[in-house]
């Protein structure tokens, strides 16, 4: 009789120890995880500000200058032989600097903008112009950049910075500017992609040019 008493009381307790277990049990799969935050991911938006700030004190660092359409660099040192679409090899170092940091920059964006003074024909002008600019962007490939990042516009002598009734203002004319996007690839003054055709009134005073040498060599 004592052996089925004390067999009864054990099984009691396992019985209620199970019992314990399964409730606990249950309380634990009852409990909800605590909301996701719907708050934007700040530290990403902080990181991409950065790089940006990153992107644009190395612009100032080469040269470049904030204007209307973006920042540009003026190619002040890349002076042309007559009638010349290539650029002499002392002008290389800015370019190559403009290279390494487009290496850095991988989704940044460059516009070469090619320009000559007003003398010649509209036609040798727009060529030449046009010239100028590819053979800028063809440096940076063949320097690594992707074809992609770049595209060469040429504006003939729509877009003079000085005067062309000078010998020196002409000189100034003669040149090729690189307008980049941001560090992501989109420039200010449209969404994503490069403008082809500007209408643009010659402004005589307020280019970064002015801060350069003026171009040697003939016209065009």
């Amino acid at each position: 009789m004592r052996i089925f008493v004390r067999f009864g009381a054990a099984v009691l307790l396992v019985v209620t120890m199970v019992m314990l277990l399964f409730v606990s049990s249950g309380k634990s799969m009852q409990r909800t995880e605590p909301p996701a935050s719907t708050a934007p991911n700040s530290a990403g938006i902080i990181g991409s500000d950065s790089r940006e700030s990153q992107w644009q004190a190395k612009l100032q660092e080469l040269g470049a200058q904030k204007l209307a359409r973006g920042w540009v660099l003026a190619l002040a040192t890349a002076s042309y032989r007559p009638n010349a679409a290539s650029f002499r090899p002392s002008s290389a170092a800015t370019i190559d600097s403009t290279t390494r940091l487009l290496h850095e920059f991988s989704s940044a964006r460059a516009i070469a903008e090619g320009h000559t003074d007003s003398q010649g024909s509209s036609a040798l002008n727009e060529s030449l112009s046009q010239a100028r600019a590819k053979a800028v962007c063809r440096y940076l490939q063949q320097n690594g950049v992707e074809a992609s990042r770049l595209q060469a516009i040429g504006f003939a002598d729509r877009e003079p910075i000085a005067s062309n009734t000078t010998a020196s203002g002409r000189a100034k004319n003669r040149r090729v500017d690189l307008l980049f996007s941001d560090v992501n690839g989109r420039f200010d003054a449209i969404s994503g992609d490069a403008p082809a055709v500007r209408t643009v009134r010659p402004n005589y005073g307020h280019h970064p040019l002015h801060r350069h040498p003026a171009l040697g060599g003939s016209e065009h």
